[in-house]
């Protein structure tokens, strides 16, 4: 009965954590009415945060000094493209054009400072953006937080 409930404690923590990483973009960014908009053009992925539940902290793995460009365009699809051949565990979307979409949070399943809805082919995370920043994060308990960087 203990071993469980110290799963719990943990995992509860762990979460507590997770929501308090603490990111360049301001209440004034998510504010911004134009959020679609801010999407547009390309970003360069620099970093993937990989959090499985229960194994703290989570491995990060630095791509900055590869040139993984994720190009969002007004008509709704996203180019991502790059050499990631030379990359020991790439981690980012699939080198390819995907259909994305932004999802209405209405149902308040957001995670806490998360409220946007991003649908990149089938999987849907929650992102925060500004001018300079991109973060697409699809683990609520598991799963892989996106950094990426606005290039233009």
């Amino acid at each position: 009965m203990k071993k469980p409930f110290k799963l719990l404690i943990f995992t509860l923590l762990l979460m507590v954590a997770a929501m308090a990483c603490k990111s360049n973009l301001t209440e004034e960014d998510m504010q911004t009415e134009n959020l679609e908009e801010l999407i547009i053009g390309k970003w360069q992925l620099v970093k993937v945060d990989e959090v499985f539940v229960p194994i703290p902290p989570p491995p990060s793995y630095d791509y900055s000094k590869y040139n993984i460009m994720y190009e969002f365009k007004a008509n709704g699809v996203l180019t991502v493209f790059g050499e990631t051949n030379n990359i020991e565990r790439y981690i980012g979307h699939e080198i390819c054009d995907h259909l994305y979409s932004f999802v209405d949070d209405d149902g308040g399943l957001g995670m806490p400072n998360l409220p946007f809805g991003l649908q990149i082919g089938t999987f849907t995370s929650w992102y925060k953006i500004s001018s300079e920043e991109l973060i697409i994060n699809d683990s609520p308990l598991d799963g892989y937080i996106y950094y990426l960087i606005k290039i233009n």
